[in-house]
């Protein structure tokens, strides 16, 4: 007999130790948690957050909030420091004013006593590029020739290169008497920018660009975190904002646009898409990650009658902005060796030499997601192509050449 034929009342009988099997593992089992929530109380308008996770609240009219529970509370108020608290049922978060006017005389605090409690910040920081932005090899070499035959633009290259310098400081117009971490992009400097002049993004740079808020007692630090509640920190959405980056990644300088970067991401898929500089260059750390990571190549052989080519395709698809980028003497070179064949390829803005003696030319440039394919005939019995990508940072120092990549294919 099929189940459906059976009689209803059978049909319920065998039903019923089931419902009483599953009463009794409710009846065992204990009940789910029900959230416990927090209320409390904040400026208005304040973010209030538990803290280190993605719980948040805004402070309504009234000042009031409702939150998961947790640890540790903390509350950012643009114009004022982070605060925190800790409590299980009622919380109330009073906001301290910053500072109402930069101090000049400040005094810049030094990395290494940022190192006492930022061991691994300043490890990458030391290792990056910022911290020898005034005082690397390869730029004291191109400046040497900047400060003899530009002397009046010294003080360009100082608002981005060396930012903190004072303007009485004998290094300000010759950065070849800079010395010391202070002489670079330090960590303070970085952490008193709390503004900048969006309007002048471009016609004017780094230091110039920049606002500070420099403290006449204690400390303030800017900061892209909102729940770091030490007592001096403050939260800065700018440390986010592309336009924090184009402060000393955007400009004319005697009338030619020397750095670019920051167009150049606004006119990328990146741009378009609201994913900024830091997403790339500073998402973990402070390493600043530059190079070529998604720069791809792929080579294909096709065999014919009257020989073999190779096709190369070279496309820059994990990238914010065209290869190479930054200052306008920065080349890419894609050099094809088979056999007795040998031919190179430039990737750059082409200037005249030393740039601010004319404007700028051709931009043969790699674009974000655009591949560059070239096709070449390869000598009858060789076996294998050769690829070298070369980066090269001043084209007035053709020696500092850095082969980024180097790989043959067989046929």
């Amino acid at each position: 007999m099929r189940q459906e034929d059976l009689p209803e009342s059978q049909t319920m009988s065998r039903l019923i130790p089931l419902f009483f099997l599953a009463s009794l593992l409710a009846w065992l089992l204990p009940p789910s948690p029900r959230p416990v929530w927090v209320r409390g109380h904040a400026p208005p308008g304040a973010t209030v957050r538990v803290k280190n996770t993605h719980h948040v609240s805004i402070a309504d009219a009234h000042g009031r909030f409702t939150l998961p529970q947790g640890e540790r509370f903390t509350a950012s108020l643009a114009g004022h420091f982070i605060t925190g608290a800790s409590g299980h049922a009622s919380i109330r978060l009073t906001l301290k004013a910053l500072p109402k006017h930069d101090d000049a005389d400040y005094q810049w605090a030094a990395p290494a006593e940022c190192a006492s409690c930022h061991q691994t910040i300043y490890n990458e920081w030391s290792g990056g590029a910022h911290s020898g932005s005034a005082t690397s090899a390869g730029f004291r070499r191109y400046y040497r020739r900047v400060i003899d035959e530009k002397p009046d633009g010294a003080g360009v290259c100082t608002s981005c290169h060396a930012p903190g310098l004072r303007d009485d400081d004998l290094a300000f117009f010759d950065l070849r008497r800079a010395e010391g971490p202070l002489s670079g992009v330090h960590c303070d400097y970085c952490h008193k920018v709390h503004d900048l002049n969006a309007g002048d993004i471009g016609l004017t740079h780094g230091r110039f660009l920049l606002k500070l808020l420099r403290p006449s007692k204690g400390q303030l630090f800017f900061g892209p975190r909102d729940d770091a509640d030490r007592g001096d920190d403050a939260y800065s959405p700018l440390h986010r904002d592309s336009r924090y980056c184009a402060a000393c990644h955007e400009g004319n300088v005697f009338g030619i646009p020397v750095y670019t970067t920051y167009s150049e991401w606004l006119d990328s898929p990146a741009g378009r898409a609201g994913m900024g500089c830091q997403e790339c260059h500073n998402k973990a750390g402070h390493t600043f990650s530059t190079g070529t990571p998604g720069l791809e190549l792929e080579v294909g052989f096709t065999h014919t009658t009257s020989g073999t080519f190779a096709e190369v395709r070279l496309t820059p698809s994990k990238v914010g902005h065209r290869l190479p980028t930054g200052f306008v003497e920065r080349r890419l070179v894609m050099t094809l060796e088979a056999g007795d064949y040998r031919e190179e390829t430039t990737f750059a803005r082409r200037v005249t030499q030393p740039f601010w003696h004319g404007e700028a030319g051709a931009d043969t440039r790699l674009r974000p997601g655009e591949p560059f394919v070239k096709r070449v005939r390869l000598p009858s019995g060789v076996p294998s192509l050769r690829v070298l990508i070369t980066r090269y940072r001043y084209q007035t120092q053709p020696d500092d050449g850095q082969v980024i990549l180097d790989r043959k294919w067989s046929r």
